[in-house]
């Protein structure tokens, strides 16, 4: 509202679209006051996608990164629950959740 009040009163003191201001300020103001928050609304809209987007690809990328973890450390021992316990303290997971990420990586 702030602004298309500013915008509506440089206009006037700049003599721009005086006689159509002059007749449809109210219109005016109400079209660009809509403008004005359709824009908001759109940057808002915008900015939760990207940090939707974000989101997603920090868990992707952290499933990942268990994943590996896991083909990795079986590797080099075959002892689950010596896995399951460095998922626990690498990725701060409950130790059901870091069991069945062990079940479901050993074999991929």
């Amino acid at each position: 509202m702030k602004a298309a009040e500013e915008t509506l009163r440089i206009c006037v003191e700049e003599n721009i679209l005086m006689p159509f201001l002059a007749s449809r300020q109210k219109e005016v103001r109400d079209i660009m006051v809509t403008l004005f928050d359709q824009e908001r609304v759109t940057e808002i809209h915008e900015y939760n996608l990207v940090r939707d987007a974000r989101q997603e690809g920090h868990s992707a990328g952290r499933e990942e990164g268990i994943r590996a973890m896991v083909l990795t450390l079986k590797e080099f021992t075959a002892d689950k629950a010596a896995i399951v316990q460095k998922l626990v303290k690498q990725f701060e997971l409950l130790p059901q959740t870091a069991e069945e990420k062990v079940e479901r990586y050993w074999n991929s």
